[in-house]
């Protein structure tokens, strides 16, 4: 939606996961688990100068994500409840038009990540799942340069050449850690940069 020199963008996303497990010789009953969620996100372009050459647009993407459990199919193992889990992906951006060939741009916010289905529930086999994880989360950071001449170069009508840089800081770092008998599982472990 264009308001006045800026610009304001929504979007809403809906998906969903089913994870079915089954066992080829039908020795043990299938195991079945989904993931359903929701996210909505918006952002707004800020044109700061009337040369409309530098806008910076502050954004949020907010998640709403349901996970039913793919029982363990033991019988002695505990149930697993229903996991619901909300997290916001707020960020902010500024891009700059140098020249008519040369664009730099930066940006800055927070991510979450959440466990996939096999983090939380493993594959009955070498990865052991961990329901109760932690989504992983920190600050990120890129910066990054675009330079595409308008004019053919020689032979070349057209070229571009992009480089970036990023930057995390992940809390509650996921990571398969191994165990006995060859199996992994699925950990939070220490802040990683």
């Amino acid at each position: 939606v264009p308001i006045a020199r800026h610009r304001l963008t929504a979007g809403l996303e809906l998906r969903g996961d089913r994870f079915t497990d089954a066992d080829a010789s039908a020795a043990r009953p299938a195991l079945v688990g989904d993931r359903e969620g929701g996210a909505v996100l918006a952002a707004f372009d800020l044109v700061a100068d009337r040369a409309e050459r530098f806008v910076i647009t502050p954004a949020v993407r907010v998640e709403l994500v349901r996970t039913a459990p793919t029982p363990s199919g033991e019988a002695d193992a505990a149930p697993v409840q229903v996991r619901r889990d909300a997290i916001a992906s707020p960020r902010i951006s500024a891009r700059a038009a140098v020249t008519s060939d040369l664009s730099l741009k930066a940006s800055g916010g927070w991510y979450e990540r959440l466990p996939t289905l096999v983090e939380l529930f493993g594959d009955r086999g070498t990865i052991v799942g961990s329901p109760n994880l932690l989504p992983e989360r920190g600050p990120s950071a890129e910066a990054g340069g675009v330079w595409a001449p308008a004019r053919a170069l020689a032979a070349v009508d057209r070229i571009m050449i992009e480089t970036d840089g990023f930057w995390t800081r992940s809390h509650d770092t996921i990571a398969l850690v191994p165990t006995a008998g060859f199996a992994v599982r699925a950990k939070n472990i220490a802040d990683a940069a």
